[in-house]
Formats: structure tokens, sequence, C-alpha cells
């Protein structure tokens, strides 16, 4: 008995040490690829294993020229990472992810079962002159489509996860289910806490940009004015504007649910034309105090000082927050100038025009005058710029993946396994724009030298 019972001890330590072990809580699983330092661009290897609590079927769409391709919806892929485990790091890149996976977001939310190859295909038919047979998409092409699908579908299945993003929701408009889902991803963000010095600074700027973006909503609903001089008057354009606004409404509903656009929009640009007109009758007979208005913008204008000096920022993260808050846009085709931005010049009875954006200073320090020679330039030189901070700017890069698929008026399948460098000075722009290009670079690298 005493010799049999180290041996059953044995036996068990060894059985103990043999047993498999689960590698989600052992602490040694994988790093997410979109955790690493820097990395803005989908994962090279995405995970497509259903889940068991998957109920959105799966679908293949074939190529006319290729072999059968599965494409997997959201709620059958993995989660990558438990939301606890996840570094504000990892949780701020879901929200950069969020952004970029915008419309395919939108297209899951309206049906589960789009097939984004069909996509890309009516997308290049649109593109093709009517006389040209369009063409077929490229494997490369086909690869990152899917890729960022399914990184999408999963980025999806795990705001699903939180508890604040499966909250009932009794509307049945995509546009308030798409803002529910945006704001549970930054509710998750804003309960981690930022730890290194890099997730520090990114923390800073994004609450200097939500600062700014509160105090510049205060300044143009200030330099809208109120109704103390005309208040009857007031109300009753109010009212008109209001019924003209439910009809663009019902008109863009409908515009929804057919293919048929044309008269629609037709009607659509004739209600817009008549809100507007309305809105400007509105402003002449508003009253702005003068006063309060420039104790507002004073506030507005100190925020701004402060992040404008985050553009010196040698981080690429932070620099990219603070380009895209301070032009308005969340648009990345924007990035470096947005020539829409909004300074209330339609709203508003005294617009905005104190404030003056990077992109503005870029133009005025090189003194052109010619706008839309600049929007060529700024954009691609403020790209590279962002690239020699150290962001990826490489074949899987948000930059590439635009011009590879994602963009609406210019897509070039040469692009799909370039680096943006490449792309540019061999493919999308000629010596001369290159040398531009190259200038403009050289003045953002003079005006945000730390």
């Amino acid at each position: 008995m005493n010799r049999v019972l180290p041996v059953l001890l044995l036996l068990l330590l060894l059985l103990w040490w043999l047993w498999p072990r689960d590698k989600g809580t052992d602490g040694a699983s994988t790093a997410d690829p979109m955790s690493a330092p820097n990395v803005v661009s989908r994962q090279d290897q995405p995970n497509t294993s259903p889940t068991q609590e998957s109920n959105r079927p799966t679908h293949t769409s074939s190529q006319s020229n290729g072999p059968k391709t599965t494409v997997v919806t959201g709620a059958q892929t993995a989660a990558a990472d438990e939301p606890s485990a996840l570094t504000y790091l990892d949780v701020y890149r879901k929200t950069r992810l969020f952004n970029r996976c915008r419309q395919t977001i939108y297209r899951f939310l309206r049906d589960a079962n789009h097939d984004p190859l069909n996509e890309l295909q009516n997308k290049l038919n649109r593109l093709t002159p009517a006389n040209q047979i369009s063409p077929q998409p490229t494997a490369k092409q086909t690869a990152a489509v899917i890729s960022h699908h399914e990184q999408c579908a999963r980025l999806l299945a795990e705001i699903d996860r939180l508890e604040s993003a499966v909250k009932e929701n009794d509307s049945p408009h995509v546009d308030d289910l798409f803002k529910q889902k945006r704001e549970a991803l930054q509710m998750w963000l804003a309960q981690t806490r930022p730890k290194t010095a890099k997730e520090q600074a990114i923390a800073e700027t994004l609450r200097l940009k939500q600062a700014w973006n509160n105090h510049f909503d205060a300044l143009i609903q200030v330099s809208i004015g109120d109704d103390s001089q005309h208040p009857e008057a007031i109300a009753a354009l109010n009212e008109q504007a209001a019924q003209v606004q439910a009809q663009m409404d019902d008109i863009l509903e409908q515009m929804r649910q057919t293919e048929d656009k044309e008269l629609l929009q037709d009607q659509l640009g004739d209600l817009s034309q008549q809100y507007n007109e309305i809105q400007a009758e509105i402003n002449e007979l508003n009253w702005v105090d003068p006063d309060k208005r420039a104790q507002h913008l004073a506030f507005f204008d100190a925020f701004s000082d402060q992040l404008y000096d985050q553009l010196s920022s040698r981080d690429p993260d932070v620099f990219f927050e603070t380009q895209m808050a301070l032009e308005k846009t969340n648009r990345t085709q924007y990035f470096g100038h947005s020539p829409y931005k909004d300074i209330g010049k339609y709203r508003a009875k005294m617009p905005l025009i104190e404030y003056v954006s990077p992109g503005d200073v870029v133009m005025q320090a090189l003194e052109m005058t010619d706008p839309d020679v600049f929007r060529l330039v700024i954009q691609h030189a403020t790209q590279l710029y962002h690239c020699e901070l150290g962001a990826d700017c490489g074949p899987d890069s948000e930059w590439i993946e635009y011009y590879c698929f994602a963009s609406y008026d210019e897509i070039d399948a040469i692009s799909c396994d370039l680096d943006l460098t490449t792309y540019l000075r061999q493919h999308r722009l000629n010596d001369n724009q290159w040398q531009d290009v190259n200038w403009v670079l050289d003045m953002l690298r003079s005006l945000y030298a730390a």
C-alpha cells in the first residue's frame, strides 16, 4: 500500500501536466496584429472559424473566371479576444477599424448575407465607360475585399457581445443601429484604462478632440443666434422648415427601397433648395449677442491651440486623430484637408470665418491659390508624412485599401500589393505631381517639427 500511493500521485501529476489547456486563458496566446504599435491595417490572417451561437448563414459568391470563395458573415466569426483582456491600444485600434468598416457594417445591418465581391463588381461596372467591358476583380483585389469583409464581421460580432450594444432598439432605421454600435465601442474605449505613454497620449488627444468639438458646437450655436427679436415670425418659418424636412426624410426612405432614384433625386434637390431658403430667412431674423459670441470664441481658440500643438507629436496615431479633428472630417480621403468642412456657413448668421484648419495654414504658407491643385497634393503629402511618423503604409494599410477597392471613384487594382510610396510614385503621380507632393511634404516637416 505504501508503494502504491506514490505511484498514483506520480500518475496524477503526469496527467495534470499533459492535460490540454485553454490558450485563451493561460496568458500565452498570440497577440492580435492590430495591437502592434503603429499598425492600423487589417489583420494578415483573419480568424474565420464559426461559433456555435451563429445565426447568420454562410453563403458563397463566385467570380466568373475564378473559384468559389466562401464569405463568412459577422456572427459566424470567432472572437479574437475577450473584452477584459484587451489593452487601451487594442480597443483604440478597433475604433479605427470601425471607421474603415463603416460601409461594410452598414451593409451587414441591412443584409447579413450581402456579397462584397458582387458589390465590388458593381462598382467596377459603374466606373467603366459605356463602350467598354467592365474588368473582373483581380485575385489580389478579391483577397483584400474578403479579408476586409471578414475583419469587419469579426468586429461587429465583438461589439454585439457588449452589454451596451444588445439593448432593445425599437428603431427600424439602419442609421440608429449603426449609431448604437459605434456608441457601444466608444463606451468600451472610455472604460478601458490607458497605461503606457503611447496610450496616454492617444487618450489625451481624444479628450482634447471631444472638448474642442464641444466648444465648436457651442460657438456655432451662439453664432446662429436666437429668436428674441422676432419670435413669431421665426416660429412660423421653423414650422415650414420642419414640414420640408419631413418630406425630405420620406424621399430618402423611398430612395433606400428603390433602384430607380432619378425622379426622387430631383424632388430631393428641389426640397433641399426650399429648405435652405427658409433657413436663410431665419438667419436674417435671428439676433446674435456679440459679447457672448466673443466669449465662446475665446474658449474655442484656446482649445484649438492645444489641439494644434498635438500636430507636432511624433506619434502617428496622435497626429492622425488631430488631423481628422481639425479638418472636421471622418473620411480618410480628406486626410490633410477637407474642402467640405462644416464651419457653420449655412446654419449660422455669423459663420465661423475665424477658424483656419491645418490644410488652410499649409495652403497659405505655400501661397497656393488653386484649391483643386492643392487638394491633389496636400492629401498625398499628409499621408506620406504620416508614414514617416511610423504608421503602417504597406500593402495591408488603410491607404492602399482605399485605392485597392474602397474608393468611390478611383479604384486601381495595381495598388493592391504595393506600399503607398511605391504606388504614388510609380503609378499614380507623374514627375511634376510627385515633385509638388514632396514640396508640400517639406512644408509639413517644417511646420510640425517638434
